[in-house]
């Protein structure tokens, strides 16, 4: 099948040298009579479903089979938990009392194999391994499922291969044997692939300098000749996976309230550095950068960092450029928190270019010292949405933003936002932060200042960009001012509406 007959080429001139060299040095014994591990102390289990359609039946060997890949698996995601500084810990399996087997919850499809197909099977499958678990609680271990469906006919192999969300699904077929590299093993490093997935990771690439001394990364596409390796991006996720840990994980992967406070974004002597500050309402162990150019939807060419918070709530990390494989065209480069609790998320997307293998750097993104806004408020306003007051413009929290009004009536521009500080400030321009999304972000718009007993003054007409980061405006000269005024006239999605999460001044 088209859609994974690329791996083929990863674990054949990519997986195999690391994974062979695992099983060299559990013992003196060569692969076929290597003794078995150590049953696995973590709390989780992964819960590893066999997928019957209806009509097939179990594959000869199967659970022998698939208990030496997941077995190999689990050596490998240990052995790269431990090279990138997080302890030799690897994913909980279920086994028999020895440790010498996997144990398999075996769901025999209501519907032939046809509705289990590349496109749109995972649903059905996902339904019914749910009602089974319901009806066997006792075999649920964890939240994380590895789905199996086995295929009677290799070269016609249609069944779910993907991961979506804490769900994997991989293929069995009767020539799958890790321990004969023979036909059918171009699989094995699909199905490590889409464990990963299974177990939280999202695409990424090695960095240059990794490919000649460690090898490809397992959830990129790229076929090198020195193995496979997990970025340390992705270990650092997997530290938070419940597999990995004995611990209970409290409320594992729930959301909790977390956003930039501040981002700064500098290019000097061959580094990008992205610095800034957090707030988050949870613990956050780890901080992934990604540096991703757009030209590939999927990010299998990104690049990733990972560093431990500065502190509790302060980051810094440092992304040489000669580590990127393309210095041309547009890229994203992104901020993630990991939570202690399983939970990630994005709190910086910065779009930028590369001209002449160097980085362009927008200087009207990014953060300026800004006024307190302790006694501002909100002079007048010309539309608001139901619960998405102005107000929300002044609080200092980006999760929050005014939006115009949109239910039943939809005023058009221009839209009207007043802010009164409350004193005489000397100002030197506005500041910005657009809801996350940002859309409808504000795209035009002039604003205008007054001191307490004068009148209006126009200083400009204004462009913001279209970030969800910090931005700024500077005026052409300080200017004294008690209030400020912006007056929109048009918005990002080119509709009536706009919204704002945070403006302020500097």
């Amino acid at each position: 099948m088209s859609k994974v007959n690329l791996w083929m080429y990863i674990f054949l001139t990519g997986m195999a040298l690391p994974f062979m060299y695992c099983a060299k040095h559990s013992g003196t014994t060569t692969a076929d009579d290597k003794p078995a591990v150590e049953v696995n102390k973590s709390t989780y289990k992964l819960n590893v479903v066999y997928f019957v359609p209806q009509g097939q039946d179990t594959l000869l060997r199967y659970r022998e089979r698939m208990t030496d890949m997941l077995f190999f698996f689990r050596d490998f995601y240990g052995k790269e938990m431990n090279r990138n500084g997080f302890g030799n810990k690897t994913f909980g399996l279920q086994t028999n009392a020895a440790g010498t087997q996997v144990t398999f919850s075996v769901v025999r499809g209501a519907h032939p194999a046809s509705s289990y197909k590349y496109d749109g099977g995972a649903g059905p499958e996902m339904e019914e391994i749910k009602a089974y678990f319901l009806a066997h609680p006792d075999e649920k271990r964890s939240e994380h499922y590895l789905v199996i469906t086995p295929v009677p006919d290799v070269t016609h192999a249609d069944v779910p291969y993907y991961g979506i969300g804490n769900w994997a699904f991989i293929l069995d077929h009767d020539q799958l044997d890790i321990k004969k590299y023979g036909p059918g093993i171009d699989w094995v490093a699909g199905n490590a692939h889409e464990l990963g997935h299974g177990l939280g990771l999202p695409h990424d690439k090695e960095k240059r300098s990794e490919a000649n001394t460690i090898g490809t990364s397992l959830m990129s596409t790229t076929d090198f000749t020195k193995g496979t390796m997990l970025s340390k991006a992705a270990c650092a996720i997997l530290n938070n996976c419940e597999l990995f840990n004995n611990a209970t994980v409290a409320d594992y992967q729930q959301s909790f309230k977390t956003y930039a406070k501040t981002v700064h974004i500098s290019y000097a002597n061959g580094n990008m550095v992205v610095s800034g500050r957090f707030s988050a309402a949870q613990p956050v162990n780890g901080i992934n950068v990604y540096q991703d150019p757009d030209a590939s939807p999927d990010s299998y060419d990104t690049p990733s960092w990972s560093a431990a918070p500065i502190g509790t709530d302060s980051f810094s990390i440092s992304t040489p450029i000669n580590e990127l494989w393309d210095l041309q065209g547009s890229y994203e480069l992104r901020v993630d928190v990991l939570g202690n609790n399983g939970y990630r998320q994005t709190i910086v997307s910065y779009h930028y270019s590369f001209i002449n293998q160097a980085p362009v750097l927008d200087p009207a993104i990014g953060s300026q010292p800004e006024l307190p806004k302790t006694g501002w408020v909100v002079a007048d306003v010309d539309s608001e949405e139901s619960g998405y007051p102005a107000t929300n413009a002044l609080d200092n929290d980006p999760s929050t933003y005014w939006h115009t009004q949109y239910s039943g009536s939809e005023p058009t521009h221009p839209h009207q936002l007043t802010i009164d500080m409350g004193a005489l400030h000397q100002l030197k321009g506005l500041t910005f932060r657009d809801r996350q999304g940002v859309w409808p972000g504000i795209k035009e718009m002039t604003v205008y200042t007054k001191t307490a007993t004068g009148s209006w003054t126009s200083q400009g007409v204004f462009t913001l960009r279209k970030s969800d980061m910090d931005q700024f405006i500077s005026f052409a000269a300080p200017v004294d001012a008690r209030y400020f005024r912006i007056v929109t006239t048009s918005s990002y999605d080119d509709g009536k509406s706009c919204s704002l999460a945070e403006i302020g001044a500097y």
